[in-house]
């Protein structure tokens, strides 16, 4: 089942945001170069996602520092927290999963201009 999860950015020396993985997505389907295609405008709809993840954790005093990986750990550990706290939140965002459920590469391609609320509507 297809899953969008939230985890952090991680620069190599501190923690700098949120980043939205897709987790368990179909394989894009269609031709070599229609899934490559697709693949990247997938990519962008992500980023999109990871945009509205950060917004919304601001929204709500849940954003992340820059935290130094070398930081006390209760800081890291919260941290980590408030990222599954955000996960769960977008494993009830329907359309979301249904949008990155999608595996024609022809259909990401046709609706290659469309914002995710557009796509949204789409779906339900």
């Amino acid at each position: 089942m297809t899953r969008l999860v939230v985890t952090l950015k991680d620069n190599g020396s501190a923690y700098t945001g949120y980043r939205v993985e897709l987790v368990e997505a179909p394989e894009l389907v269609g031709s070599e170069k229609q899934v490559a295609w697709a693949k990247d405008i997938r990519a962008k709809a992500l980023d999109e996602v990871a945009d509205m993840v950060a917004r919304a954790a601001q929204a709500h005093g849940m954003s992340v520092g820059p935290i130094r990986l070398d930081d006390p750990a209760e800081w890291i550990d919260e941290t980590k927290a408030k990222a599954a706290a955000l996960t769960e939140k977008l494993a009830g965002e329907r359309a979301l999963i249904k949008i990155f459920a999608q595996s024609g590469a022809k259909w990401w391609i046709d609706r290659r201009d469309l914002g995710l609320a557009a796509l949204a509507k789409e779906v339900r």
